[in-house]
């Protein structure tokens, strides 16, 4: 049986017409998107929380290039990869695309340092870790540095939405748009995370995407890892705005995720009992 590539895979932007959000950083005038128009060839490091489009925006950039690139993953990949790499183009200039920058030690940093000094490689490194505490400065110093924000609940649902419309041809009538908007924000910023809720679902039931699936399943995904109630303020707030939005779906779908993730019930009922006078 041959390989199913993953919905977020088949999602993934092919050029810069096709990302969602980071406008702050796209949007015209904007210096990265300057860089990108006029194909200035500066190392670049693209930092932000995970399923936010830093390694999606890196491969648009190194393929709309002129020069050759090389992908490389810092975390499955060691010293030996990363010379082979450098090694098929000993003559001339490429992009490498570094995924996970921050997984490379500090030998392994030093060793790509005078690769960078004279102009061989033009690095672009995607990293979910502060280039601060995880870039040593001597490679720092060399890159212009952008951060990228979590998505917005809108910029998932476009994404979602294309999904469903693009690879599984699915009508308006087969798909809740009050669905949709549930997977966004049961994401929290993460597109991956998303697309793989919609992924999951379209398994279960390939002829309609319900509110009551989504529940059902995100519901289990939250509270299952959470059980020292690490992210209840999240969900208090999400609940809380839920309420005073008079978003009755929303608010019962945080509801049940407070109660079921609460060591003690009764304290997570009063609680919620508090924040939906503060809302009323």
């Amino acid at each position: 049986m041959a390989f199913k590539t993953p919905l977020a895979d088949q999602m993934r932007p092919q050029s810069l017409e096709q990302m969602v959000g980071q406008q702050d950083l796209l949007k015209a005038g904007q210096p990265l998107r300057q860089i990108i128009d006029q194909h200035v060839n500066i190392p670049l490091i693209l930092w932000g929380p995970p399923g936010t489009g830093k390694t999606s925006l890196a491969q648009i950039i190194a393929s709309q290039d002129d020069y050759p690139f090389v992908a490389f993953n810092a975390s499955t990949e060691n010293k030996a990869q990363l010379t082979k790499a450098i090694a098929q183009y000993p003559e001339q200039s490429f992009v490498l695309l570094i995924d996970e920058i921050h997984r490379m030690t500090k030998t392994l940093q030093d060793f790509l340092l005078p690769y960078l000094e004279n102009g061989h490689v033009m690095l672009i490194g995607s990293t979910t870790e502060n280039p601060i505490m995880s870039i040593v400065p001597a490679i720092r110093s060399r890159c212009q540095i952008f951060e990228f924000q979590p998505l917005s609940d809108t910029d998932i649902e476009i994404a979602l939405r294309r999904a469903v419309t693009d690879i599984y041809n699915l009508t308006d009538d087969q798909v809740d748009a009050k669905a949709l908007n549930l997977i966004a924000i049961s994401a929290k910023g993460d597109l991956r995370i998303a697309l793989n809720i919609l992924e999951t679902l379209h398994a279960i039931d390939q002829k309609q995407i319900t509110v009551a699936a989504v529940q059902h399943f995100a519901q289990q995904q939250h509270f299952s890892y959470d059980r020292k109630a690490t992210k209840h303020y999240d969900y208090l707030s999400a609940y809380s705005d839920s309420m005073a939005g008079s978003d009755t779906d929303a608010a019962l779908y945080y509801l049940t995720i407070l109660l079921k993730m609460m060591t003690y019930p009764q304290w997570s009922a009063g609680y919620v009992k508090f924040h939906t006078l503060i809302s009323a």
